[in-house]
């Protein structure tokens, strides 16, 4: 709606511009007639200067002088009356163009207000495409998707597609973890020819393997069995038992 307003405010503004100019063209052609008459009026005067000069002391053409004296005097007083009349026209012509003018500016001046409005439009807070309301529901929606990601059960019936998520691997930013996974697999791989016994190199070992055993048996049994597993497992001597809490800490390794 804005943008047709704009348009039609811009048209209109144009055919007003176009206009002026039509107006001062018309102007400067009575102009241009005005000097012409002026111009006609002086060589009427030096006519009559002429005709004085050349029948002074004529008494026989003083009727005929005095005649054309009179014509020539209607005929300057004919042209002073369309000078004044033209300069009456040109005069309500010139109101004529600073009233449009004047509508020009008054309808830029709007434009620019429309303009402004548009730009300073606020979405009000109780909006649902609110920033922040958004920014609460993006929130809101990664807290779901980790949640529902954190609790897969093979039995709620729910089928991983290995072949698309090998396709995710390749497609996005979880290569680098993958890639991260891989290099603490070999070093742990290569880690047994620096072991000595009882050493603490050792023991974060089996603790290692120990855990990804566990995380092994989380994908092949029922959930409710590895959480057992889990509370009653040595490794986990945290007071923290909650089965999110340990999923998470799973992802290190997995």
């Amino acid at each position: 709606m804005a943008s047709d307003s704009n348009k039609d405010i811009n048209n209109e503004t144009e055919v007003l511009d176009e206009n002026s100019k039509k107006e001062c063209h018309k102007c400067k052609l009575l102009e241009e007639e005005n000097r012409k008459l002026e111009e006609e009026n002086r060589k009427l005067v030096d006519e009559i200067e002429k005709f004085n000069n050349d029948l002074i002391g004529n008494k026989d053409f003083n009727k005929t002088l005095a005649a054309i004296i009179d014509k020539h005097k209607k005929e300057i007083k004919s042209k002073d009356d369309k000078i004044e009349s033209k300069d009456e026209e040109i005069k309500s012509k010139d109101k004529e163009i600073k009233s449009k003018d004047d509508e020009i500016i008054n309808l830029k001046k709007r434009h620019q207000y429309e303009l402004g409005s548009a730009k300073t439009f606020r979405l009000s807070d109780d909006d649902k495409n609110n920033p922040t309301n958004l920014n609460e529901d993006i929130s809101q929606i990664q807290e779901d998707l980790e949640f529902y990601v954190t609790n897969l059960r093979p039995k709620t019936d729910i089928e991983i597609n290995l072949k698309n998520i090998s396709r995710l691997l390749n497609d996005s930013k979880v290569k680098k973890t993958v890639l991260q996974r891989h290099v603490l697999r070999t070093i742990l791989d290569y880690f047994d020819k620096y072991n000595r016994k009882n050493s603490l190199e050792l023991q974060f070992l089996k603790q290692a393997e120990d855990l990804e055993n566990l995380a092994k048996r989380l994908e092949k049994e029922p959930y409710t069995k590895a959480t057992v597993f889990i509370r009653n497992n040595s490794l986990l001597n945290s007071s923290d038992k909650n089965p999110n809490s340990i999923a998470k800490f799973f992802r290190i390794f997995i």
